[in-house]
């Protein structure tokens, strides 16, 4: 487990353990010049979705006094041991609009359906909401309300903190939708399902996901459907993931020639800083890779 702790340390301090870098990022703005201590699950160089809980995490998790989440079916290792601390939990996602994942395991890229968190119906959402900048903000107002709710003391703190907060996605929203609108992008591939909603916020289409399921490699007919693909559309790149490995790619370049270059889903860094870090690093590799000459 990696942790990180804000630099003031009291008896009282609120205990505050979240999930994934991207949440430990946007909570960190919020408890800014609060005592609150913040510590987080899994590390950014491990996939959501397959990490296990360790026992320092179970103990961090016990100790906790809020346990801040994604939701939308992202932390299966925690079901367990949250079944009884309902009161503890703090579910990010709520009120976002879901992209569902298909029956072929896939968002897709031109019919996605969306539908509130909160519907509850059988449908599979595909998590990785925070990759858009708009759902991030709808997040950090969540998390906001559920500290001001635990500690009323601070309230008018994480109050301001999230009104500046949502200011600065706001501005990286508009950075990076004009860093990509001066590409010229051509067909990509993604390397596993985990996009959707950044390609929507900023205009993008994949021409396919290369794993249906993250560290599962293709089915021989979905691999063959891939190679047909990457001639019938001229892919030019595939973007990997530092949590995934892209070995399969091996397969790829004994018939076609294309870019590689990486995409981070969770972001490495854990501070106030990494989600923004994370989002510019991602733009980055897309200039790197369609940048005009």
């Amino acid at each position: 487990m990696i942790g990180c702790e804000n630099r003031q340390n009291k008896k009282n301090e609120l205990q505050i353990v979240t999930s994934i870098p991207p949440l430990f990022s946007l909570t960190a703005n919020i408890i800014e010049g609060t005592p609150a201590r913040l510590t987080n699950l899994v590390p950014g160089n491990a996939s959501e979705h397959s990490w296990q809980m360790t026992s320092s995490s179970a103990a961090n998790v016990e100790k906790a006094d809020l346990i801040i989440i994604n939701g939308a079916g992202l932390e299966t290792y925690l079901e367990d041991f949250l079944k009884d601390k309902k009161e503890k939990m703090v579910v990010a996602s709520e009120g976002v609009k879901l992209i569902t994942i298909t029956s072929g395991g896939g968002s897709g890229t031109d019919d996605r359906e969306e539908r509130t968190s909160a519907s509850g119906d059988g449908v599979i959402p595909n998590p990785h909401i925070w990759l858009d900048p708009a759902n991030a903000k709808i997040m950090a107002k969540n998390i906001s309300q559920a500290l001001e709710k635990k500690d009323p003391t601070h309230e008018t703190v994480y109050q301001k903190n999230t009104e500046n907060l949502i200011a600065k996605l706001d501005e990286l929203s508009a950075e990076i939708q004009t860093r990509l609108d001066a590409l010229s992008i051509e067909p990509f591939m993604e390397f596993h399902d985990a996009y959707p909603y950044f390609d929507r916020a900023f205009g993008l289409k994949p021409a396919a996901v290369i794993e249906l399921t993250p560290g599962e490699t293709p089915s021989p007919k979905y691999l063959q459907y891939l190679l047909n693909l990457m001639e019938e559309k001229s892919v030019r790149a595939i973007f990997t993931e530092p949590q995934l490995s892209p070995k399969i790619l091996d397969l790829f370049r004994e018939s076609y020639d294309f870019k590689v270059d990486e995409l981070d889903p969770v972001g490495q860094e854990l501070s106030s800083d990494g989600y923004f870090i994370m989002m510019r690093k991602n733009a980055e590799a897309f200039e790197r890779t369609f940048k005009k000459t």
